[in-house]
């Protein structure tokens, strides 16, 4: 996979992680592997995916698809710069990229829910869930 599919890919899933459960997660494991290649890139990483999720999450409902488009866009520059200046980070980071995906799922993919319940007699099945937003 060449660097451009790699930065691609690699920004469409964190950007799709950001309004996931799963966000404290993907945030930690981008923040590891930029501190395993190099010091003092941490916590410029994580400063600025903090801000890129806070947009993301603070921008209005009907804007919210051209902000992910936005932000997908800025990851893609900023990744594909760092991949292309330090290749041997490209493998680590299609690694990560494909556990995140994993993780969260296929970035526009419709969850797939099934509940049941069984109740006999004068029983009850009540069933609660939870709203999934991708």
């Amino acid at each position: 996979m060449d660097v451009n599919e790699i930065a691609s890919r690699a920004a469409t899933a964190l950007v799709t992680a950001m309004v996931t459960d799963g966000w404290p997660w993907v945030r930690d494991r981008v923040g590891r592997l930029y501190k395993r290649r190099a010091a003092g890139d941490e916590s410029e990483v994580l400063v600025d995916l903090d801000e890129m999720q806070e947009r993301y999450l603070a921008a209005e409902a009907g804007s919210q698809a051209e902000t992910a488009r936005d932000l997908t866009s800025e990851l893609r520059a900023l990744i594909r710069t760092r991949l292309r200046s330090d290749p041997s980070f490209a493998a680590e980071f299609e690694a990560l990229t494909s556990e995140i995906t994993s993780r969260i799922g296929e970035p526009g993919a419709t969850p797939n829910v099934i509940q049941s319940g069984h109740a006999t007699g004068f029983g009850t099945v009540m069933q609660a869930g939870r709203d999934i937003r991708k």
